[in-house]
């Protein structure tokens, strides 16, 4: 039982992550910055904006706990917002990297 019930959670947690990248492409495909859509044109604007960034990662956490909070345990469940912050904060990292690596110049 015990190996069953950890292959279960580890089932879940993938599709906590899975659910949590699906959720902030959402945003970034979806969600207007200032009125207009965010582009590659606004984007470092969009990813320094604290505020903007803030806001919707808490409506992500919000979701996602919803979606999951009752399939955890009260332990896990506490753990669940770090753990979905780090998630966030790691895609936004990697694509503030992407974007500043795709405009560099070309040699």
């Amino acid at each position: 039982m015990g190996n069953q019930h950890t292959v279960m959670q580890e089932n879940l947690y993938e599709q906590i992550r899975f659910r949590i990248e699906e959720e902030y492409q959402e945003v970034f495909t979806n969600e207007l910055y200032k009125g207009e859509r965010i582009t590659k044109f606004n984007f470092e604007e969009v990813a320094e904006d604290s505020e903007f960034i803030t806001l919707h990662f808490k409506q992500i956490f919000n979701r996602i706990f919803d979606n999951f909070a009752l399939q955890l345990t009260m332990e896990e469940q506490c753990e669940l917002q770090d753990m979905v912050k780090e998630k966030l904060y790691e895609l936004l990292k990697e694509d503030i990297h992407d974007h500043r690596v795709d405009n560099q110049p070309k040699e």
